[in-house]
């Protein structure tokens, strides 16, 4: 069983989160992220967390699973925090 899809998202204050059928749209200061939903699984959303659940035991679904709220998870990150990318000017390994 996942250790991954158990877990709950926490939606931070800023960030706005809506469910149409099998799409999930996320907003944020940093922009707006859609994806659809596969089958096998669920998206259960309350008050301010997101949570994932399997709808049948089959193998897919339980790969399914674990990578439908990590990749949430990473959309929330996503609108809440713009990307920076960090360079190290450390060569020395050269």
């Amino acid at each position: 069983m996942s250790r991954v899809g158990k877990l709950p998202i926490v939606i931070p204050p800023n960030v706005n989160i809506t469910l149409e059928d099998r799409k999930i749209t996320v907003k944020g200061p940093n922009g707006s992220l859609d994806l659809v939903i596969p089958d096998g699984v669920t998206v259960k959303l309350s008050e301010n967390i997101i949570t994932c659940e399997k709808t049948e035991e089959s193998i897919s679904a339980r790969e399914k699973f674990g990578l439908l709220r990590a990749l949430l998870n990473n959309m929330v990150k996503g609108v809440r925090i713009k990307f920076e990318k960090k360079t190290s000017n450390d060569r020395s390994w050269l």
